[in-house]
């Protein structure tokens, strides 16, 4: 009785068939869009303590200049070269994450509600943009 084994490196994509592949992750109109999206969205909370107004207050306002900077930096490298850079994809949800939460890390108890509908606009829409872009890079 003869068994057969099966090789697994039929099943094991080479690099050049997963770079291939992430490429076209890259090019589906979804990802174009998540990618727009987290764009605006970082841009959007490195600039709201003056659309807001509230950047009198000077940590608040530093920690979303450097967050929503952050925020914008990957979503341009994953719009520029997605297959190399997709396990940065998984940092979004994240940051989305810290900014929601952030005005009662740095500022405590007091805090609007402008800046509190702020970072939670600013958040969810980096970070549900973020999941996205992230799953896709699982292949998902």
């Amino acid at each position: 009785m003869s068994t057969t084994t099966r090789s697994r490196s039929n099943e094991i994509p080479t690099a050049a068939a997963l770079r291939q592949h992430f490429e076209m992750v890259a090019e589906r109109p979804f990802t174009r869009v998540a990618d727009a999206v987290l764009i605006l969205a970082g841009l959007y909370v490195a600039a709201s303590p003056w659309i807001v107004g509230f950047s009198s207050r000077a940590p608040l306002a530093v920690v979303d200049l450097i967050a929503g900077t952050g925020v914008a930096l990957i979503a341009f490298i994953l719009a520029a070269d997605y297959a190399r850079s997709r396990s940065m994809a998984f940092v979004a949800p994240v940051l989305g994450v810290w900014i929601v939460v952030s005005p009662w890390l740095v500022n405590g108890a007091d805090v609007d509600a402008s800046i509190v509908w702020s970072h939670a606009a600013g958040g969810a829409v980096t970070a549900v943009a973020g999941a996205a872009l992230a799953l896709a890079a699982t292949g998902r």
